[in-house]
């Protein structure tokens, strides 16, 4: 499953966070395209994530920086806008992501404190599982999920069991009740135990 932006908005979230001096990373079907060489360095210093870009270059996708070819990008059916802001960029960060909450056809989210995500109005990780759970057969109530931050609430507040990570978003933890471990502490799989009603 599919769902694009519409090119202006994609252009705009793009413009808007250029403008406030933010890095900003675009998807689209066929490419991910960094705003310049410094993002894309910061955001694959890992082993993990090096692996990412190379595994997406096998795959044929394009992995690319430049202010220049990341406007161009607008045009390749474009999927998500993603920004992230440095320290002493914390004015200008809030400025565009109000900005951005202006203009049609989006919805904006944060997979974590330091961006925002800008997507097509109406597709979030709620919307995804359902989609898939319906394509499996999977009944909501049988839906158990985990999360962590702004961009899971769909998703969580969506499935019949939704557990936040010990490290999540102080919103996240207020709204979701049932709690787990560190994602990086073996998380999930202490929560699947707990929903399973077996003892570690």
């Amino acid at each position: 499953s599919q769902h694009f932006m519409q090119k202006e908005a994609a252009r705009a979230v793009l413009e808007v966070g250029l403008h406030h001096g933010l890095e900003c990373c675009l998807y689209t079907k066929d490419a991910i395209v960094y705003s310049n060489d410094n993002m894309l360095k910061n955001q694959n210093t890992s082993y993990a994530a090096q692996e990412f870009v190379r595994k997406m270059r096998l795959a044929g996708v394009r992995v690319e920086a430049g202010q220049e070819v990341a406007l161009e990008a607008v045009d390749w059916s474009p999927m998500k806008v993603y920004c992230v802001y440095y320290e002493g960029q914390e004015e200008a960060f809030a400025q565009a992501r109000k900005d951005c909450a202006g203009i049609p056809g989006i919805s904006l989210t944060s997979s974590w404190f330091d961006n925002f995500e800008a997507m097509p109005e109406g597709v979030d990780k709620g919307t995804a599982v359902a989609e898939l759970a319906s394509r499996l057969g999977i009944v909501r109530e049988d839906v158990l999920a985990f999360g962590d931050s702004d961009n899971d609430l769909p998703m969580l507040r969506w499935a019949g069991h939704a557990y936040a990570m010990e490290n999540a978003d102080e919103a996240v933890k207020r709204e979701i009740t049932k709690w787990t471990g560190r994602c990086d502490m073996g998380g999930v799989a202490q929560g699947i135990c707990k929903a399973l009603d077996i003892l570690i």
